[in-house]
């Protein structure tokens, strides 16, 4: 295991300006650089979305094909987070739209339409781009009858009532965690195993996305138990595992990447968006355990500069590339021709969550109350309440995240 306070020794945070690609002044204290980056960036990323042209059931608030259901979930929660970071509206009404189209005929994120692909997490993309309108004060709906948070708490009920006992010790299906080594002892975080041979073999693939959702959920519990040991253990353990994210050439220390995929150039096209959920969750993290918000800082902001300086391809010359460590081509650029919705999203969340640590957490949960609308009541299983009271982290840090629960 390589520690974040090993791999924060060589940085890129000494360049205050990105050589190439779009401009990007990390020490502005102002910060006009950073917003007028992430505005770049997010303008470059909406342009992947055209389901409003169209403009019919099938298409509003998607992505085009083959990206799937959960992706278009995930780039809103990644515009969400560019209005609250920087105060600009103009792509307001456009997330608005395309998260009320998907909230389906029980108003939880469960819509007929795409039953055939979705699955507890692809769901919980949804859940937590309306949990992220919640805590962020995103303007609530003016159209039926819930809050934004309403629809987490609706989406967090049919998500408990698939926890099945009956397998691998029981959970939701997609994780069951520490007990049967999906999360080793040393933090590792790694992506799957089969049920129905119970869960005896594990997918020892370790991505950045899944670091990211126990990352975050473990801060949350550490926040929610007021900096408990344990929890502040866990936390550390997992950011210091994630080391190992941040180092794919002895010369780019400190420059995000996905070790699986990234240096064989076989990612596909969603992997491409993994490192955007990494960054989104450790700023994040730093917020609620302060800390590791210096680690996390240092690391990040070195990869929000390189990131941004791959940010020169396109006709418009600031489409983003995948690989942020690349050496400048001939030309003196960093873009390496590799560009998507993916790229585009992991670029803006690693730039706009510098801004993150200017006083934007989020609300606390006695601040959610909508007049005129009650709040219905969770339902919560035993098993679940055990595993809160208990600290367990093989069942109660996914669900934290992937439905988006306030404790």
């Amino acid at each position: 295991m390589k520690s974040l306070h090993i791999v924060c020794a060589s940085l890129l945070t000494a360049i205050p300006f990105a050589s190439a690609g779009v401009e990007l002044n990390v020490t502005d204290t102002l910060p006009v650089s950073i917003k007028a980056a992430a505005s770049t960036l997010a303008f470059g990323l909406i342009k992947y979305y055209t389901g409003n042209v169209a403009n019919t059931p099938t298409t509003i608030g998607i992505l085009p094909k083959p990206l799937y259901w959960w992706e278009a979930g995930a780039l809103w929660g990644a515009m969400l987070g560019y209005y609250h970071y920087t105060n600009d509206s103009s792509y307001n009404a456009v997330v608005t739209q395309a998260l009320l189209s998907q909230v389906g005929p029980t108003d939880d994120f469960m819509n007929p339409l795409y039953f055939d692909s979705t699955g507890n997490d692809d769901q919980g993309f949804w859940g937590m781009a309306a949990m992220a309108a919640a805590e962020q004060d995103f303007p609530q709906p003016t159209t039926g009858s819930y809050s934004w948070l309403q629809l987490v708490e609706n989406l967090w009920n049919s998500q408990v009532a698939r926890w099945d006992t009956t397998t691998c010790g029981g959970g939701l299906k997609w994780q069951w965690t520490s007990d049967i080594g999906l999360i080793s002892p040393v933090y590792y975080v790694y992506d799957c195993t089969d049920d129905t041979k119970g869960c005896v073999d594990q997918n020892k693939i370790a991505w950045t996305y899944n670091a990211a959702v126990f990352l975050y959920g473990s801060a949350v519990m550490y926040n929610y138990t007021n900096g408990s040991s344990l929890w502040t253990e866990r936390t550390r353990g997992i950011l210091d595992t994630s080391g190992h994210f941040f180092d794919p050439y002895k010369n780019a220390t400190g420059v995000m990447w996905e070790p699986p995929c990234e240096g064989v150039n076989t990612c596909d096209n969603y992997q491409y968006s993994f490192k955007g959920y990494l960054s989104r969750f450790m700023w994040k993290t730093a917020i609620l355990a302060p800390f590791i918000e210096s680690a996390i800082a240092t690391l990040v902001t070195a990869s929000a500069v390189a990131a941004a300086r791959t940010c020169s391809g396109g006709n418009d010359t600031v489409t983003c590339g995948q690989h942020w460590y690349y050496a400048p081509s001939g030309n003196g650029s960093y873009y390496d021709g590799r560009f998507g919705v993916g790229q585009q999203m992991s670029a803006l969340e690693t730039v706009q969550g510098l801004l993150s640590l200017s006083g934007h957490g989020a609300l606390a949960g006695s601040s959610h109350s909508v007049e005129g609308i009650p709040s219905r009541s969770w339902t919560l299983s035993t098993s679940i309440l055990a595993a809160v009271k208990s600290d367990n982290i093989k069942e109660v840090t996914y669900l934290i995240l992937a439905t988006g629960v306030i404790l």
